[in-house]
């Protein structure tokens, strides 16, 4: 997460350490589906070995979520790369609304989602009305909320306040779990203009803050009271 937070880390760097950290996180994200925990297999030579597999009945399907059709191919060759050989995938085009949420402009699904367990891959969650519409509308399409997962880079308390008080049974799987939203709506202290970054463009400082990012007594409470609903390898204290 260190070198996706540094402005100095551009182009093609800067897109292969975001992809490394996203399948990362899918890892996790996928570990917490239904395992049967007493697998057993048997290696070319004839050897048993135990393992954790997923159920028979598990299916899964991911979908990336992205404003820019160029970053919307990155996103879904990482979920390619890192779920099941017998996955299905789905592709969801946003537009930004003026009060920084997405509208659906294009969405891609696979025709029968019924008992799949669907992951949705968002790089950054700093609202619910980034990922609401796009939940209610697999709900729409049979998917149970329990089987939605978001996968996320970076969130913050008030982004995921925000998810598990709209979604009760969804999942919220991020790599970092960041301090707060600024005045502006962006994660502090985030990653910047994360498709902005992952398709070249170059990064720069904007303000430079000297103080170091410290959570407020407030903001420490909403974190403890909503951490046991989400799931990260890595978490701000």
């Amino acid at each position: 997460m260190t070198r996706i937070r540094d402005y100095e880390n551009a182009g093609a760097k800067f897109t292969h350490d975001a992809n490394g950290v996203l399948r990362s996180t899918l890892d996790l994200a996928l570990t917490e589906l239904p395992s049967d925990e007493e697998s057993a297999v048997t290696t070319p030579r004839g050897y048993k070995a135990e393992g954790l597999m997923f159920e028979d009945d598990v299916k899964v399907c991911g979908i990336s979520i992205a404003v820019n059709p160029e970053a919307q191919k990155g996103l879904a060759q990482v979920l390619r790369t890192s779920l099941p050989y017998d996955a299905k995938y789905g592709e969801i085009l946003v537009q930004e609304d003026a009060k920084g949420g997405n509208k659906i402009a294009k969405a891609t699904l696979p025709e029968d989602l019924d008992g799949h367990e669907v992951l949705l891959l968002l790089p950054e969650l700093a609202s619910v009305s980034q990922i609401d519409k796009v939940i209610h509308l697999l709900m729409q399409q049979g998917v149970e909320e329990d089987k939605i997962t978001v996968v996320t880079l970076v969130t913050c308390p008030e982004g995921a306040d925000g998810f598990c008080k709209a979604f009760d049974d969804a999942r919220l799987v991020t790599a970092s779990f960041d301090s707060r939203l600024n005045s502006e709506g962006h994660i502090v202290p985030g990653i910047g203009s994360f498709e902005e970054r992952y398709l070249g463009a170059p990064s720069s400082v904007v303000d430079v803050v000297d103080e170091a990012v410290e959570s407020s007594k407030e903001e420490n409470a909403l974190k403890a009271k909503i951490t046991s609903k989400i799931s990260s390898w890595f978490k701000k204290d």
